[in-house]
């Protein structure tokens, strides 16, 4: 296998976070071709944030609930896109009237016409 199992051509001692050792360790390579690989979820959520502008930097955040589960809304001048997270293990609802689930990652996500309900260790981002 390649340096550093291909992520990175920097010199061992140089690298930020030690490489796991154990020869069955992911690659680079098998992660860029994995649909299902942390890689692939982290290019899928920031192809989602690149896209809504509510989810970029200058947008504005409102925490609606911060507990079971975590609640927020994220606002700009053209758009309001609600994130719900759901740690715990099991469902939880919270009452909004979205339009659309725009990503949802975990456990699955419905929403309805009065209600977002996320199963247990989930999160959604809705357009509002």
């Amino acid at each position: 296998k390649s340096t550093n199992a291909g992520f990175s051509s920097a010199a061992k001692e140089k690298l930020y976070i030690k490489q796991d050792d154990s020869p069955d360790r992911p690659d680079a390579d098998s992660q860029m071709k994995d649909e299902k690989s942390l890689r692939s979820e982290v290019k899928r959520l920031i192809a989602v944030r690149m896209a809504n502008p509510a989810l970029q930097s200058n947008a504005s955040i409102a925490f609606l609930c911060d507990s079971y589960p975590l609640v927020y809304k994220r606002s700009c001048e053209n758009q309001e896109i609600l994130v719900v997270i759901n740690p715990a293990d099991k469902p939880c609802e919270f009452s909004c009237s979205g339009r659309e689930i725009v990503y949802s990652v975990g456990a699955e996500a419905v929403l309805d016409s009065k209600k977002i309900t996320i199963n247990g260790a989930g999160a959604a981002f809705i357009l509002l």
